[in-house]
């Protein structure tokens, strides 16, 4: 009888050895398992990465993202709009070219196009181009330097034009910095600034507008009597379908 409760004692013991060990080994499973998820996960993604120039493989998984910038990986697209849209090419020489894909880059003010799978430059100098929204819009483009004298490319959209004058747009892309801090860099993104100007056919001037009634009251230097026809104050100028609203109003003959 002794005997049997020894054998039973043993057995009982060895058993829970036996589970004890077994757990364990879960645990142990568990915790790697948890740690192999976290660096995938950090690995993978692109909030935690610790700088802004990435290595290759890093940079090909977000290239959609990133723009290569003197040497740095610089967040966001150069583009004013990153898919291919179908548009028309103007140059200074005569030739015109309508069967290309486009996408305006903003950062270098260049005009790239689709040939095949590779994405190019267009290298003659562009007097204006066109780029369709859709079967009945689309934004048109006409080299600045048209205008007058500048100091660096730029392409103004055109967005009201009459014999008296033109509503013209600048888009510009500019590297900025937030106040975020990585490994002691800061992030820096790609912003893209939009500036608004007046073409005045009568002296041939390009007069910066800005983003208020009050610039673009000092820009037109418009009489009491002027405003009150024009119910300049009813606008809301740092919207930009009211100053287009507005210019219609104002550029009529």
């Amino acid at each position: 009888m002794n005997g049997k409760l020894i054998c039973d004692y043993f057995v009982i013991l060895y058993l829970n050895l036996i589970s004890m060990i077994y757990r364990r080994k879960i645990i142990y499973l568990l915790l790697f398992f948890n740690c192999t998820c976290s660096v995938f996960v950090k690995a993978q993604s692109p909030g935690t990465l610790p700088n802004i120039i990435l290595p290759e493989k890093a940079r090909a998984e977000d290239a959609q993202l990133q723009t290569l910038i003197d040497g740095e990986y610089i967040l966001g697209v150069p583009y004013m709009v990153n898919t291919w849209q179908p548009g028309v090419v103007l140059l200074k020489n005569g030739n015109t070219y309508g069967n290309y894909k486009l996408k305006y880059d903003l950062y270098n003010q260049v005009v790239v196009f689709l040939n095949g799978k590779d994405s190019l430059e267009v290298a003659d100098p562009i007097k204006e181009f066109q780029l369709e929204e859709d079967s009945v819009s689309y934004h048109h483009f006409i080299n600045a330097d048209l205008y007058g004298k500048i100091s660096k490319p730029l392409f103004y959209e055109v967005l009201v034009e009459t014999p008296k004058g033109h509503l013209l747009k600048a888009y510009r892309m500019v590297v900025s910095t937030t106040d975020r801090i990585i490994n002691a860099r800061q992030d820096k993104f790609l912003n893209r600034v939009n500036d608004y100007y007046y073409y005045n056919a009568t002296n041939g001037k390009v007069i910066p507008l800005g983003h208020s009634a009050g610039t673009v009251l000092s820009a037109l230097k418009l009489s009491p009597e002027q405003q009150a026809q024009l119910h300049f104050f009813t606008y809301n100028f740092d919207n930009e379908k009211d100053l287009v609203k507005f210019f219609n109003v104002y550029l009529q003959p």
